[in-house]
Protein backbone atom coordinates (compact mmCIF):
# COMPACT_ATOMS: atom_id res chain seq x y z
CA UNK A 1 0.00 0.00 0.00
CA UNK A 2 1.40 3.30 -1.09
CA UNK A 3 0.77 5.98 1.52
CA UNK A 4 0.76 9.75 -0.25
CA UNK A 5 -0.35 13.53 0.19
CA UNK A 6 -1.30 15.47 -3.19
CA UNK A 7 -0.60 19.11 -2.76
CA UNK A 8 -1.99 21.96 -5.27
CA UNK A 9 0.64 24.58 -6.21
CA UNK A 10 -0.54 26.53 -9.45
CA UNK A 11 -3.55 24.86 -10.20
CA UNK A 12 -1.14 22.14 -10.91
CA UNK A 13 -0.88 18.34 -8.60
CA UNK A 14 2.12 17.62 -7.04
CA UNK A 15 2.61 14.39 -5.49
CA UNK A 16 4.61 14.18 -2.03
CA UNK A 17 7.15 11.57 -1.06
CA UNK A 18 5.49 9.22 1.41
CA UNK A 19 8.55 9.57 3.89
CA UNK A 20 7.97 13.48 4.07
CA UNK A 21 4.27 12.71 4.89
CA UNK A 22 5.34 10.21 7.63
CA UNK A 23 7.60 12.54 9.12
CA UNK A 24 5.31 15.24 8.45
CA UNK A 25 2.69 13.44 10.47
CA UNK A 26 5.04 12.32 13.48
CA UNK A 27 6.30 15.73 14.05
CA UNK A 28 2.75 16.86 14.28
CA UNK A 29 1.17 14.93 16.67
CA UNK A 30 4.57 15.14 18.63
CA UNK A 31 3.94 18.78 18.65
CA UNK A 32 -0.05 18.53 19.31
CA UNK A 33 -0.24 16.04 22.28
CA UNK A 34 1.92 16.51 25.45
CA UNK A 35 2.35 12.68 25.08
CA UNK A 36 2.81 11.27 21.79
CA UNK A 37 1.07 8.07 21.31
CA UNK A 38 2.93 5.09 19.90
CA UNK A 39 1.10 2.03 17.81
CA UNK A 40 1.74 -0.27 20.34
CA UNK A 41 -0.16 1.72 23.06
CA UNK A 42 -3.64 1.73 21.34
CA UNK A 43 -6.02 0.00 22.09
CA UNK A 44 -8.08 -1.35 19.49
CA UNK A 45 -11.06 -2.56 21.60
CA UNK A 46 -10.80 1.01 22.77
CA UNK A 47 -10.83 2.45 19.74
CA UNK A 48 -13.89 0.62 17.89
CA UNK A 49 -15.98 1.37 20.98
CA UNK A 50 -17.49 4.38 19.99
CA UNK A 51 -18.93 2.23 16.13
CA UNK A 52 -19.68 -0.58 18.76
CA UNK A 53 -21.94 1.78 20.79
CA UNK A 54 -23.71 3.10 17.49
CA UNK A 55 -24.49 -0.58 16.62
CA UNK A 56 -25.99 -1.75 19.62
CA UNK A 57 -28.02 1.58 19.80
CA UNK A 58 -29.46 1.72 16.15
CA UNK A 59 -30.78 -2.24 17.47
CA UNK A 60 -33.40 -1.55 18.99
CA UNK A 61 -35.00 1.20 16.39
CA UNK A 62 -34.20 -1.00 13.35
CA UNK A 63 -35.24 -4.30 15.24
CA UNK A 64 -39.02 -1.97 15.74
CA UNK A 65 -38.77 -1.62 11.99
CA UNK A 66 -38.42 -4.60 11.06
CA UNK A 67 -40.93 -6.59 13.35
CA UNK A 68 -43.24 -3.94 11.64
CA UNK A 69 -42.66 -4.85 8.43
CA UNK A 70 -43.60 -8.63 9.69
CA UNK A 71 -46.42 -7.21 10.90
CA UNK A 72 -47.71 -5.91 8.09
CA UNK A 73 -46.62 -8.90 5.39
CA UNK A 74 -48.75 -10.85 7.89
CA UNK A 75 -51.78 -8.16 8.04
CA UNK A 76 -51.19 -8.16 4.08
CA UNK A 77 -51.60 -12.45 4.18
CA UNK A 78 -48.20 -13.34 4.10
CA UNK A 79 -48.02 -14.84 7.35
CA UNK A 80 -45.13 -17.07 6.76
CA UNK A 81 -42.56 -14.20 5.72
CA UNK A 82 -44.10 -11.91 8.66
CA UNK A 83 -43.38 -14.53 10.89
CA UNK A 84 -40.07 -15.41 9.45
CA UNK A 85 -39.33 -11.35 9.10
CA UNK A 86 -40.31 -11.10 13.06
CA UNK A 87 -38.70 -14.20 14.04
CA UNK A 88 -35.05 -12.82 11.88
CA UNK A 89 -35.47 -9.31 13.59
CA UNK A 90 -35.66 -10.78 17.41
CA UNK A 91 -32.74 -13.19 16.64
CA UNK A 92 -30.40 -10.38 15.73
CA UNK A 93 -31.79 -7.68 17.83
CA UNK A 94 -30.48 -10.59 20.64
CA UNK A 95 -27.40 -11.35 18.66
CA UNK A 96 -26.40 -7.66 18.92
CA UNK A 97 -27.15 -6.96 22.33
CA UNK A 98 -25.57 -9.80 23.98
CA UNK A 99 -22.33 -10.30 21.69
CA UNK A 100 -20.57 -7.47 23.66
CA UNK A 101 -21.87 -9.32 27.32
CA UNK A 102 -20.21 -12.81 25.72
CA UNK A 103 -17.21 -10.83 24.87
CA UNK A 104 -16.72 -9.18 28.45
CA UNK A 105 -16.79 -12.15 29.71
CA UNK A 106 -14.22 -14.10 28.15
CA UNK A 107 -12.04 -11.24 28.30
CA UNK A 108 -12.69 -11.18 32.35
CA UNK A 109 -11.71 -15.48 31.88
CA UNK A 110 -8.42 -15.81 33.35
CA UNK A 111 -6.38 -17.97 30.66
CA UNK A 112 -4.75 -20.89 33.13
CA UNK A 113 -2.19 -22.56 31.02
Amino acid sequence: MKVCCFVMKNHELIEVDPKKVTAVAMTTMALSSGNPVLAAQINVKEAVQPLVDVVIDLAEPITYAAMVKGGLQMAMGNEHEGKKAIGNAFKGYLVVKLVPIIFDIIDGIALVG
